[in-house]
């Protein structure tokens, strides 16, 4: 069962008996009325009549997660009933009823212990006039050296090379550099907690003061049980923020019995932050009310070292100068220079070994549970004389697999992790049983697609392929759902249903998994993206529940009037999203007819906390209007919009959108719009987002590549010419664009375009 589904099964009568008595269910600042019929339970009170009864006990010395459920459940409790418990780490007799929070002498005392609670399980017992919310806790703290900042990378880097120099004789990638990323510090820190727990609370957060903030990894078994117990009381986070959150009101909640232990069906639950550490506090705050954990427990260093890990090993220039047979063979050269990392030459048998010995010194010296070979991204087949004739599958898994049994032979109980990605997604026929310590995440297989029959089965095709070579339980999944990163949402892609199909499947077969959501400097287009972040996280957890179950109390709750309206707009984008064949291109006729559906729901919720969250949606998505006018363009056009946009004809409409294109410098034209395209690029030496976005789209229409840039400067910033003339090599230093083309044949071409119009090219592969 879920991490909340057994509380909330034996503590449903106390709901509707004791919890709502006298009083309202609250959704953000719509209150309904409460039950008419209701009747006062047994058992101690812990807020009586909008008074404290109770306080909350947390030990002396603990980790920063117990500190944290200590504040969380202080603030919702006080949202709920008007009365705000007092911390302390000592019980006293003015309070009726103490409720101990994580684990301290006295949880020990009461023989109610963590032990057996790993990956966030955790356990809440009640008896007489106490309760214990308890976990596994502990403060992640990144292994050394590891930079605090960007400017302390050269130092950390510098001393990470001090400390390999007698296990590789060049340099190693350092897989620690940039962990300041996984650690929540950004610089409204100490207010924003502040403004949320209080200053007085300050005193309990390590230093007594709240700007050391927390790392993604901290695992927080205590803090699952708070947020499993305020869900007894009917709390549900649906969305970050306030607006996302639904929090009854009731002045008398009173304690009742417990003795329940909760596992989650899956030990990974992790999403990838690009920059953890500056997110909002709603965004991080939300990923841990829905159970998510950082994965150090499995992965070792989180999520660093585990998509693409293996490039850590041959990435540094010192490796590319002194073993050019470690890379790909491609044009008769060995590419040590693609995406900075250069690319592998499977066959090689220096590589192997050095990648042994990386991973030897991991296990060793950090104890890390695994280790990634995880080929880099972009890949690259090898033409030298031993890679040749075999396929992209057979060259990655079969260096996987040489790399698992001899690392299998000095660590058994450690991981080796490849990726089912790209070319080599599926397991090659030379391979009929991998060794015992290899772990494949099978990555990016589409999962909103499978709600459609056809996909469903060409994914189980694969599953079972890698289930039939594979130990138990060394499958993870990794699919993103990085669905809608641009200024506006196209279509929403839910995909509940498929969430919930694909981990029901999983259960009992998958360590967990970790995906990448839509996110910049925090989660983009919430009102459009949480059901699914919603579903996923809470089937993580226990993926036997009825879907359809927790589709009918998430519209009832979150949707109030509305329910019925969003519930049909909800099975009306999934199913259009099944005829279009699980493509992004879903008909104009039926993006029109969804936000009719959505216009109407809001009229139904009228002017509530209701009414709001669905316009929240309607602003992500294209307006009314706007698709209108695109519908018109297209009937002018002679297309029949009544049909299907799917790969079948979607030829055609590039076609068309291609003979009204005008090159005018605007990138909102149905000529680049019918593409998909991803968000901005990032700045190529540090791999973060630029102070100024840079958006990128590119096509290729009869032989001409169109490529379109728009940087997004100050307003009002003065433009930095240097040439007007084409060809003036003066011109790379001013603003301007500089596109670098390699084609298959190695030519490499690079051209560079200013504001004034001037150009300037050349051809590199000749040398110029």
């Amino acid at each position: 069962m879920s991490m909340y589904k057994k509380v909330f099964l034996t503590a449903l009568s106390v709901m509707f008996a004791s919890f709502l008595l006298n009083s309202g269910l609250v959704a953000g600042n719509e209150i309904l009325p409460a039950p008419a019929d209701s009747y006062d339970a047994p058992g101690p009170l812990i807020v009586d009549s909008g008074e404290p009864a109770a306080q909350i006990v947390i030990a002396e010395e603990r980790p920063r997660m117990v500190t944290l459920a200590a504040l969380e459940l202080q603030y919702y409790v006080e949202k709920i009933s008007g009365a705000r418990l007092s911390i302390s780490t000592e019980p006293d007799e003015g309070h009726p009823v103490t409720i101990h929070v994580g684990r301290s002498a006295r949880t020990d005392a009461l023989d109610v212990s963590d032990e057996g609670l790993k990956y966030g399980a955790y356990r809440i017992v009640s008896e007489g006039d106490w309760l214990v919310l308890i976990g596994h806790d502990f403060d992640y703290e990144p292994p050394e050296p590891w930079a605090r900042r960007h400017g302390d990378r050269d130092r950390a880097r510098d001393a990470w090379d001090e400390l390999t120099s007698d296990e590789t004789d060049t340099a190693w990638g350092d897989p620690f550099g940039a962990f300041f990323r996984k650690r929540w510090g950004r610089r409204d820190r100490t207010p924003a907690m502040a403004e949320r727990y209080g200053e007085a609370n300050a005193r309990w957060w390590p230093g007594g003061d709240f700007g050391s903030g927390f790392w993604s990894d901290d695992e927080g078994g205590t803090l699952n049980a708070v947020y499993a117990w305020l869900e007894t009381l009917g709390v549900r986070w649906y969305m970050p923020g306030e607006l996302g959150e639904v929090v009854p009101q009731a002045p008398t909640i009173r304690l009742e019995s417990f003795n329940e232990t909760v596992k989650p069906d899956f030990d990974l639950r992790s999403w990838f932050w690009y920059n953890y550490g500056i997110f909002p506090l709603d965004d991080v705050l939300w990923a841990r009310r829905l159970g998510l954990n950082g994965g150090s427990e499995v992965l070792g260093g989180g999520q660093y070292g585990f998509a693409h890990g293996h490039t850590r090993v041959h990435s540094r220039t010192a490796m590319q100068e002194a073993h050019p047979k470690y890379y790909a063979l491609r044009g008769g050269e060995r590419d040590t220079e693609h995406r900075a990392h250069g690319t592998a030459c499977y066959s090689s048998e220096g590589l192997e070994k050095e990648t042994i010995a990386y991973a030897h010194f991991m296990f060793d010296h950090y104890d890390w549970p695994k280790f990634s070979v995880w080929p880099g991204d972009g890949f690259r087949h090898c033409q030298c004389e031993q890679c040749a004739d075999k396929s992209a599958s057979e060259l990655v898994w079969e260096f996987t697999e040489r790399v698992a049994r001899e690392l299998y032979k000095s660590h058994p109980d450690r991981l080796v992790l490849g990726g089912a990605y790209a070319q080599y997604v599926e397991p090659p026929d030379s391979i009929e049983q991998f060794s015992p310590n290899v772990v494949v995440d099978i990555a990016n297989r589409g999962r909103p697609t499978f709600i459609v029959q056809e996909r469903w089965e060409r994914y189980l095709e694969t599953l079972q392929a890698w289930k039939d070579r594979l130990a138990p339980r060394r499958i993870i999944r990794g699919d993103n759902s990085r669905y809608h990163m641009g200024e506006k949402v196209v279509f929403p892609i839910l995909q509940a249903r498929a969430q919930a199909r694909d981990l029901q499947m999983l259960k009992g077969i998958s360590i967990g998994e970790i995906s990448e959501q839509s996110q910049r400097r925090g989660l983009l287009n919430p009102g459009a993206n949480h059901l699914g972040l919603y579903t996923q996280a809470r089937y993580l957890w226990d993926a036997d529940q009825d879907i359809e179950e927790l589709l009918d109390e998430y519209c009832e709750l979150f949707y109030g009037p509305a329910r019925d309206q969003m519930q049909a707009a909800f099975d009306f984008a999934d199913e259009a999203y099944a005829r279009a064949v699980g493509s992004p291109y879903v008909p104009i006729d039926d993006r029109i007819e969804l936000v009719k559906m959505l216009l109407k729901a809001r009229d139904a919720a009228g002017d509530t906390i209701y009414g709001e969250r669905i316009q929240l949606i309607l602003e992500e998505l294209y307006p009314l209007e706007e698709l209108r006018a695109q519908r018109e363009a297209a009937e002018a056009r002679g297309d029949d919009v009544r049909e299907f946009w799917t790969l079948m004809n979607l030829d055609r409409w590039r076609s068309d959108a291609a003979e009204t294109f005008e090159l005018d410098g605007k990138l909102d034209e149905l000529f680049w719009t019918v593409y998909p395209h991803g968000g901005g690029l990032r700045e190529a030496k540090t791999g973060d987002r630029p102070e100024h976005r840079t958006h990128f789209m590119m096509r290729w229409y009869e032989n001409h590549l169109y490529v379109g840039v728009r940087c997004e400067d100050e307003e009002g910033g003065e433009l930095n010419i240097t040439a007007t003339e084409d060809g003036d090599p003066a011109i790379l230093e001013g603003d301007s664009v500089t596109l670098l083309l390699e084609t298959q044949d190695l030519s490499h071409y690079e051209i560079t375009v200013n504001p004034a119009g001037a150009i300037f090219d050349a051809d590199r592969s000749e040398g110029g």
